[in-house]
């Protein structure tokens, strides 16, 4: 089995809800989708490619009050600096992304979906710290 394949079978045995993508021949993706305490639903997003992992949360909020962005830009530098192993950016429509590589020794063989999950975990962490003070500024 590929590294795509093992990470669907631990989610499955799991019993992790999840919607599964091919977004071409080559990339692979699973939408994890997960609600922030006072929020909405966003999708924690995992994308196997051929030389990497991504991990994406998504939806965490917009930023439409252009007024708003040197707040936001602060904050993102902030968590940044806290997050060594995440980054915080706004994507083009001004939604709020969070986005970290899953390192992986790319030796066949070597690759442990447990590990993947903890990290998706971690990032799951950074966004539930961080999703109050993004709505503050937001709402200030």
């Amino acid at each position: 089995m590929n590294d795509y394949e093992l990470f669907q079978a631990f989610l499955d045995d799991k019993e992790v809800v999840y919607k599964a993508k091919d977004i071409n021949n080559a990339d692979k993706l699973f939408r994890i989708p997960q609600k922030l305490e006072g929020g909405g639903v966003v999708d924690i997003v995992v994308v196997f490619d051929d030389d990497y992992i991504k991990i994406v949360v998504m939806g965490i909020a917009s930023v439409s009050d252009t007024e708003k962005l040197p707040l936001i830009y602060e904050l993102f530098n902030e968590f940044n600096h806290a997050y060594k192993y995440f980054k915080f950016y706004l994507d083009s429509d001004g939604d709020v992304v969070l986005e970290g590589d899953f390192v992986t020794d790319l030796r066949d063989g070597d690759f442990d979906p447990e590990m993947l999950f903890a990290y998706m975990g971690v990032a799951w962490k950074c966004t539930k710290a961080s999703y109050p003070k993004i709505m503050k500024v937001i709402w200030s």
